[in-house]
């Protein structure tokens, strides 16, 4: 004899429909939705995982106040890294194309073919003394094109290429700085010829290394680098600057080694937050702010172009640019891909 229950099941399955089909929806959109996530988050570590290798990235770099002898280098080598010279000049430069502005620091880089290669946006690389491929975000902030006249000290260059390189995804003209200047900083790539017709004044003696065994761990890490300085000193090489991958704030990815996310109304984490206009940025919960106008400790307000909340003075209601991170971001690939956005 069957169970009257059967009936009883199907009464009330057909008298309750909307609310099962709402259910069964609802736990239908959950496993999409985390599916989805999961995917997206593999994608984005494989993407970051293969950086290194397409771009060749740095392990750290070193600058001291003149060229080491080859001794010196030579004994660094054999601390298991390899050395890579990545000298730079600074050069003041006006801008004859975009909105011309002037009193512009420009960081010029001479074509990199071993380590932290560029990736350009637009154009190609320099390929004549005249020629010179600039930072994307430095361009895009003052309406440079390709084929636009950038001044180099007394020397004319056209932009043949809109170029981002790996160790300045932020561009901070120094490391210890707290924000970094997209307005008059910029990096350049020029050719071998034209980086020399620039002259000696301001280059700085720059060296990237990479370890021979990439298998360290970050203790391992820092006791070869304790002993690289140790041998650079020994061998009266006059350091300038020593800075760890993990430490440069130029590498977006350095800023963020573990997943996050910021939640609003909450103040920003104590996590730089990787965005690449000019903007605000959280150095740390402990820090206090204030604002540049009136010196007022600044307050939670709304704005009109997003539903999170940005950060506004209480006194002169001056807004302060804050980075908002529409989602959680794992390590940050911008500009290669993902990237955060700013108001």
């Amino acid at each position: 004899m069957r169970s009257p229950l059967f009936r009883r099941h199907g009464r009330e399955l057909l008298g309750n429909l909307g609310k099962y089909v709402g259910l069964f929806l609802m736990m239908a959109f959950a496993v999409s939705f985390t599916s989805g996530f999961l995917l997206a988050a593999s994608s984005i570590e494989t993407i970051v995982n293969d950086m290194r290798e397409t771009y060749r990235i740095e392990d750290g770099r070193f600058a001291c106040d003149f060229e080491p002898t080859d001794d010196a280098l030579a004994a660094v080598r054999e601390l298991g890294v390899t050395l890579y010279p990545d000298f730079y000049k600074h050069v003041n430069a006006t801008l004859e194309g975009g909105d011309g502005a002037g009193g512009i620091t420009c960081r010029v880089y001479p074509t990199r073919t071993d380590v932290n290669l560029p990736a350009y946006a637009q154009g190609h690389a320099p390929g004549s003394p005249r020629q010179i491929a600039l930072d994307r975000v430095f361009c895009e902030n003052h309406g440079l094109e390709v084929g636009d006249v950038v001044r180099l000290g007394d020397s004319a260059f056209t932009i043949c290429g809109i170029v981002t390189l790996p160790d300045y995804q932020a561009l901070f003209q120094n490391n210890n700085s707290f924000m970094f200047n997209a307005l008059t900083f910029a990096v350049a790539v020029a050719d071998p010829a034209g980086y020399k017709a620039l002259g000696t004044r301001g280059e700085v003696c720059n060296y990237a290394f990479v370890f021979d065994d990439q298998a360290l761990t970050r203790e391992q890490r820092t006791d070869v680098e304790e002993r690289m300085m140790d041998v650079l000193s020994d061998h009266d090489a006059s350091l300038s600057s020593f800075i760890d991958a993990e430490d440069n704030q130029g590498f977006c990815s350095s800023l963020l080694w573990d997943s996050y996310s910021w939640c609003f109304p909450a103040q920003p984490s104590n996590k730089r937050a990787p965005c690449w206009e000019p903007c605000w940025q959280a150095a740390g919960a402990s820090e206090s702010w204030c604002c540049t106008t009136c010196s007022c400790q600044p307050s939670w307000g709304s704005s009109p172009q997003s539903s999170a909340l940005q950060l506004a003075c209480a006194c002169c209601a001056i807004p302060l640019r804050t980075c908002i991170i529409t989602a959680t971001a794992f390590r940050p690939i911008t500009p290669f891909g993902m990237r955060a956005s700013c108001w």
